[in-house]
């Protein structure tokens, strides 16, 4: 066995950390969102502090990359 080899999906403290990170990039500081994101490794609770709102295409890249679909990240983020 190889030390070298990464995980096949990244662990859901990294799940959060990535989201939260790009969340808080983008928004405001006056507002907040919390949600519930299901992928490969269980559910995630995630808290943003922030607008609700992302752009589009860094959001799509962050979920191809955590194998988390559009359709479950936005009936999550719809039910705010």
């Amino acid at each position: 066995m190889s030390g070298n080899n990464l995980p096949e999906n990244p662990p859901r403290k990294l799940v959060v950390k990535t989201l939260v990170k790009l969340k808080l990039s983008t928004l405001r500081k006056d507002e907040y969102v919390c949600m519930q994101l299901e992928g490969p490794n269980g559910m995630v609770n995630v808290t943003f502090t922030g607008q609700p709102m992302l752009k589009k295409q860094a959001l799509a890249h962050i979920l191809r990359r955590l194998h988390i679909s559009d359709k479950t990240f936005m009936e999550n983020y719809n039910q705010i």
